[in-house]
């Protein structure tokens, strides 16, 4: 039996969630091949991205040029799942808002549906044929290797209580400079930059709440509200250009109801844009990082 007195160190902390995102990358990468289930898609890409966050925000826990290596191993196949995953969010939002146009909309739509489709259909060409590339060889040997014997450096060894905080407070230090210093009207850039920087922050806390408990957990959920009002705003902003370019030189049934979708993005992004600083408010509450000031 292990000793109940001893503290659990970094290392054992990152080796377990890189070993658990390794294991989501290969678990859905079967189901991304087969194509049938868009969340394949979406669960293998969650693994890529945690991979990646973590190695980024923790580097100086890891040997630092293992994990820069494994980083650029992992980025090419996290970008293909990426354009994957993103037409499949648009094609959601779509479906969504056609649904709520009613039949006017039916010519229009099924027209626009059917040029994402099309898109999508490329972009998992791509990404099939990139897992079966011959470098695809390497990243899951590095990727396995990353989830059995991963190469941390030596104070990966201290208590978790010890070394991961400092690294999680790096990333709300990024993510509130960057919020400090948007204007009352941050344009849709930044806003973009302050949602990945909650992201990383979100990723980081429920990593360090595997071995430090509710603290970092509840940090977290406040993160995962930032980063889920921004995204909302994001793919509002997204789909509005899509259908933008969408709608140059397209019959009339199509563009009005090109039209009348952009209507429906812009309002969305509008009301995102005027919630996001309660949400944040909520968020920057001092008491949820007590557990970063040990």
């Amino acid at each position: 039996m292990g000793d109940p007195q001893r503290e659990v160190t970094g290392a054992e902390t990152l080796a377990g969630a890189l070993r658990d995102s390794v294991q989501r990358v290969f678990d859905y990468e079967p189901g991304v091949r087969l194509g049938e289930d868009d969340e394949a898609v979406h669960q293998m890409r969650v693994g890529t991205r945690r991979i990646r966050s973590d190695l980024r925000v923790f580097e100086r826990l890891f040997e630092r040029e293992w994990a820069r290596t494994l980083r650029r191993q992992v980025r090419p196949i996290a970008d293909a799942l990426g354009a994957v995953r993103d037409r499949d969010v648009l094609g959601q939002r779509l479906r969504r808002q056609l649904g709520a146009l009613g039949a006017e909309a039916s010519v229009g739509g099924d027209e626009i549906l059917a040029g994402l489709a099309r898109e999508r259909d490329a972009a998992r060409t791509i990404l099939v044929a990139m897992l079966d590339e011959p470098a695809q060889r390497l990243r899951v040997a590095c990727l396995q290797e990353a989830a059995t014997e991963p190469r941390m450096a030596a104070k990966a060894g201290r208590p978790a209580a010890e070394v991961l905080p400092p690294r999680v407070r790096a990333t709300w230090r990024e993510l509130e400079q960057l919020v400090t210093a948007s204007g009352r009207q941050p344009p849709p850039e930044e806003l973009h930059q302050i949602r990945v920087a909650a992201k990383r922050a979100r990723y980081a806390a429920e990593l360090a709440a595997r071995s430090l408990g509710e603290g970092p957990a509840r940090f977290a959920r406040a993160m995962a509200k930032v980063q889920d009002v921004l995204g909302e705003h994001q793919d509002a902003v997204v789909t509005e250009a899509w259908l933008r370019q969408v709608g140059v030189n397209t019959p009339p049934a199509i563009a009005t109801t090109v039209d009348a979708l952009v209507a429906i993005e812009r309002d969305l992004a509008g009301a995102r844009r005027s919630e996001w600083r309660s949400v944040w408010e909520e968020a920057a509450d001092r008491d949820l990082r007590s557990w970063l000031r040990r």
